[in-house]
C-alpha cells in the first residue's frame, strides 16, 4: 500500500512540477530569444521591420508604449495602407481585452459602471431606436420594450 501511495505521490509531484515548468516557460518567454539585445524601442522597431519584411503576410500596426507615452510606432500593410487611425476587427479578443480596460477606469475612479454608457461615449453615439439610451450603461442594458 506504501508503495502505491509513495507512486502516486511521485506521479504527482512530477505534475505540479511540470506545469509549473510550463507556465513560466510560456509566461516569462523562457526558451525564447529576444529580437534584439537592446533595450532601445528604436532597436526594437529597427529589428521588428526586418522581422516583418521577411515573414509578415498581412496588415500590421504596432504602438510601442512606455512608462505611458507613445514611444514608437511602426505601421506596414500588403493591402490597403495602415496608420495610427486604422480600424482592425479583432472578433472576441477585444472583448476580454475591452473588460480589462473598463475596470482599470473603474478602480482608477474614471467612470462607474451604473452610470448612462452616453456620459462616456466620444467618438460614436448609440443609434437612435425604440429604447431610451440613457438605461444603457457599462455594466448592462436595462431596456423596457417600447409601448
Amino acid at each position: 500500500m506504501m508503495k502505491i501511495f509513495a507512486l502516486g505521490l511521485a506521479t504527482l509531484s512530477a505534475l505540479v512540477a511540470w506545469n509549473v515548468f510550463v507556465f513560466f516557460t510560456i509566461s516569462e518567454g523562457w526558451l525564447k530569444s529576444p529580437i534584439t539585445t537592446s533595450d532601445s524601442s528604436t532597436a526594437f522597431v529597427a529589428a521588428l521591420e526586418e522581422r516583418v519584411a521577411s515573414e509578415h503576410t498581412g496588415n500590421l500596426s504596432m504602438i510601442l508604449i512606455e512608462r505611458g507615452k507613445v514611444a514608437e510606432r511602426y505601421f506596414t500593410s500588403t493591402g490597403d495602407p495602415v496608420d495610427g487611425s486604422s480600424v482592425y476587427q479583432v472578433a472576441s479578443l477585444g472583448k476580454w481585452i475591452t473588460a480589462w480596460g473598463i475596470m482599470v477606469l473603474v478602480e482608477d475612479g474614471v467612470i462607474e459602471l451604473d452610470a448612462p454608457v452616453t456620459e462616456y461615449l466620444t467618438r460614436w453615439q448609440l443609434p437612435e431606436g425604440p429604447y431610451d439610451p440613457a438605461g444603457v450603461t457599462v455594466v448592462c442594458s436595462q431596456f423596457s420594450p417600447p409601448v
